[in-house]
């Protein structure tokens, strides 16, 4: 006996107008506000998976080159061109935010849970 075929929808998507109010209603000035903004820009500029984004190391993200290697489905890495509006975005969390993140066991990810950063 067969079943039924059961329809897969494609996910909905955001617009440009939609993804920019998304990005500008992150309060740079809150604590934690520049590296969600930096979680954002990098997602909405590259396309990275979430689990590829948490799992980004500070030895893989050239911003002077603009892209970063992820690890992703089936461990297959890649390269991924990141646009210049992430990259400097990144770079503001990595100067001004991350280092006082920055505990004694805290490994090489470019992004800390907030558990971890409080």
């Amino acid at each position: 006996m067969l079943l039924p075929r059961i329809e897969r929808y494609l996910p909905e998507t955001l617009n440009e107008l939609e993804v920019e109010q998304l990005l500008e209603s992150v309060d740079c000035k809150a604590p934690l506000g520049l590296r969600d903004r930096a979680m954002l820009e990098l997602l909405y500029a590259s396309g990275l998976r979430i689990s590829e984004l948490a799992g980004t190391k500070l030895e893989n993200l050239n911003l002077e080159e603009g892209v970063v290697r992820v690890t992703g489905k089936g461990n297959k890495t890649r390269l991924v061109p990141v646009g210049r509006k992430a990259c400097a975005a990144i770079a503001t969390y990595l100067e001004q935010e991350r280092p006082r993140l920055v505990k004694r066991r805290t490994g090489s990810e470019v992004f800390f849970p907030r558990a971890a950063a409080n």
